[in-house]
């Protein structure tokens, strides 16, 4: 019997996670132009923040392609 919702293929989830981080990165860079305000003392660190997450997100989107990929 078939599953009624299949499981989405690593590549979906990739390309998701891919998207996510371009977004991430948007963001990161309007916190550092000031673009989106926090306030002078909080812009690198809220600008960085976001940069690191949307990096980890990039990482685990690469793994997650790579690993579809050999399946």
């Amino acid at each position: 019997m078939p599953e009624a919702r299949p499981r989405p293929t690593r590549h979906v989830v990739a390309a998701a996670m891919f998207v996510s981080a371009i977004v991430m990165f948007a963001m990161a860079m309007l916190f550092f132009t000031g673009t989106i305000a926090v306030g002078e003392d909080l812009r690198m660190i809220a600008g960085s923040v976001v940069a690191v997450a949307a990096a980890v997100d990039l990482a685990i989107a690469i793994w997650f392609f790579s690993q579809g990929q050999s399946s």
